[in-house]
């Protein structure tokens, strides 16, 4: 039996495109932000504010302990909204925890170049505020209000840049603005978000919170700990790098990344909320179109960013070498053919990832984020041993792209596998 490239129902599809248009422009209007803020505000603080933002990616994984994908498994509206609650609270709690453990963490070790406590205090706020903003995403999701996550994606993106230009033109000097600019534009989501999701707190029924975990414990027993260990593996290297290379090659290495991941991120934005929800109904419907769509959705992915990876390095490094001639970018041609590898080989996985919650494979992800944690690691060893920040990504690169060819090779046997006890 075939079946056709998103075969999603008339609703299914809907929400994608939905949420595709949505970060689309989003992504859009991101690329041409951060070309226009690499440029004015030079190589060494973004290479700060993009340490600063893969701080406060560990937040909403670290923090919430995976209870808004519970919300998303859940039917009951009583037990939705005490997931809601508990994880709302829960994320408070640890994320004043975590501040504490990285700004300790910095003054015993000089991480991030010794950042003060303001540095530290704007991740409390930013991290948290990026959990909510995700528990609520996957409220939104449950409910199917994927018009106004897009929405809220738009207004983080559009105000973020906006705020962060106006800084650079009174706080030029300061190498907080563009900080200042990124959660200014998150605040304003984050209202949007509110204002959807009726947030209203109240006690937290613990009786229902364990029986809602004991009968979804994967979540806590094998999800948590690999999609804790995914965020600390994606970004470990410019928080560590950043202590022992220049800014200025933190940057150059933020700035590559960006430009080479812009279409998965939108395609991984769009695809795995409507792809979780669909892949949990296959499973139970038919498992040979849950296998034909998730392989179909890989083909379309890698395709997109194939040609995109392309474009950026051939035509696009045209207009990048003009864009940027300081001798502060001098390595960015070199960084996006480096990343190159690990960026195809992920393309992959990324978009379809959830399908391992769906088949309760949780430990496979947990096994390949230990070794993601393992490869960041020793490329850092390598580019210190070597003091070449090159070698590192380098290594990085290549050993991650292994890693995720691997776990795809995984993912399509175990679905194969999974079709034939239907």
């Amino acid at each position: 039996m075939t079946i056709k490239l998103f075969n999603f129902e008339k609703r299914d599809i809907k929400s994608f495109i939905t949420l595709l248009s949505g970060n689309v422009l989003s992504k859009i209007i991101l690329a041409l932000g951060t070309l226009l803020l690499a440029k004015i505000y030079g190589a060494s603080k973004f290479g700060i504010f993009n340490a600063f933002l893969s701080l406060i990616a560990l937040y909403p994984v670290l923090t919430s302990f995976n209870l808004e994908n519970l919300i998303i498994k859940l039917k009951g509206s009583n037990e939705i909204r005490n997931t809601f609650n508990s994880a709302i609270f829960i994320s408070l709690f640890f994320s004043v925890l975590l501040t504490f453990i990285l700004f300790y963490l910095n003054r015993s070790n000089s991480t991030l170049n010794n950042q003060n406590f303001i540095f530290f205090l704007l991740c409390f706020v930013g991290g948290l505020l990026t959990s909510w903003t995700y528990i609520q995403s996957a409220l939104l999701t449950k409910y199917r209000f994927f018009k106004q996550i897009s929405i809220s994606v738009l207004i983080s993106s559009f105000f973020s840049i906006i705020a962060q230009i106006v800084l650079w033109l009174y706080l030029r000097n300061n190498q907080m603005g563009l900080i200042y600019g990124w959660i200014f534009g998150l605040s304003f989501s984050f209202a949007y978000s509110i204002s959807i999701s009726k947030l209203k707190l109240k006690f937290i029924n613990t009786n229902l919170l364990k029986k809602n975990i004991k009968e979804n414990i994967g979540i806590l027993k094998f999800a948590y700990p690999s999609d804790a260990l995914n965020s600390i593996a994606n970004n470990l290297l410019p928080i560590i790098t950043i202590a022992y290379f220049s800014t200025t090659d933190v940057g150059t290495f933020a700035l590559a990344l960006k430009l080479i991941t812009i279409p998965l991120i939108f395609i991984s934005s769009a695809v795995a909320k409507v792809y979780f929800q669909k892949s949990i109904r296959l499973q139970e419907t038919s498992r040979t179109y849950l296998k034909d769509l998730t392989l179909n959705i890989s083909k379309l992915s890698l395709a997109i960013v194939s040609i995109h990876i392309l474009l950026v390095n051939t035509i696009g490094i045209y207009f990048l070498d003009k864009l940027y001639s300081s001798a502060d970018w001098s390595y960015l041609r070199s960084y996006l053919i480096f990343l190159s590898p690990w960026m195809i080989a992920r393309s992959l996985v990324n978009p379809i990832s959830t399908v391992l919650f769906t088949l309760n494979k949780n430990h496979f992800s947990f096994l390949f984020n230990i070794y993601l944690l393992l490869i960041n690691l020793l490329a850092v060893y390598i580019g210190i041993h070597l003091k070449s920040f090159s070698h590192c990504i380098i290594f990085f690169s290549f050993g991650s792209a292994i890693g995720y060819l691997v776990l795809f090779l995984k993912i399509f046997l175990t679905l194969r596998n999974n079709e034939r006890q239907q």
